[in-house]
């Protein structure tokens, strides 16, 4: 059995209707006990939505993740030939982290590694292995 203390109206009305006095209606007391039975074991147990308070975590743009490696890669380590950079989905932004992508060059699928730097995304690609 439980005990549900409900208070909030009643003192809401009670300082809505002033302070005592001649002619002002008597205030109601300031909690009210209401007792709730649970059902019995044959009947189906309630269900009780709400919001979830939790976040999810960060996680990269596959997309953006992969045409910035080929960037790099093109641009600051001179590869040449790169066809395609694939790169995992939903890759958490934890500092520290890592995580591989495969570079096509041609024929030959090589990895290079990124190393998670910050939590606001910012990351080290590694040469190709």
């Amino acid at each position: 059995m439980r005990t549900v203390v409900i208070g909030l109206g009643c003192l809401c009305a009670a300082l809505l209707s002033g302070c005592g006095g001649s002619g002002n209606p008597a205030v109601p007391p300031a909690t009210q006990t209401v007792t709730v039975t649970p059902p019995s074991p044959s009947e189906p147990a309630p269900t009780y939505t709400g919001t979830s308070t939790s976040t999810r975590a960060k996680v990269f743009d596959q997309t953006a993740v992969q045409e910035s490696v080929k960037k790099i890669l093109t641009d600051s380590y001179k590869v040449e030939g790169i066809k395609t950079v694939s790169c995992p989905a939903d890759q958490e932004v934890k500092v520290g982290g890592t995580f591989d992508c495969a570079v096509a060059l041609g024929d030959v699928v090589k990895k290079v590694t990124l190393t998670i730097t910050s939590d606001t995304g910012d990351y080290e690609v590694g040469t190709l292995g």
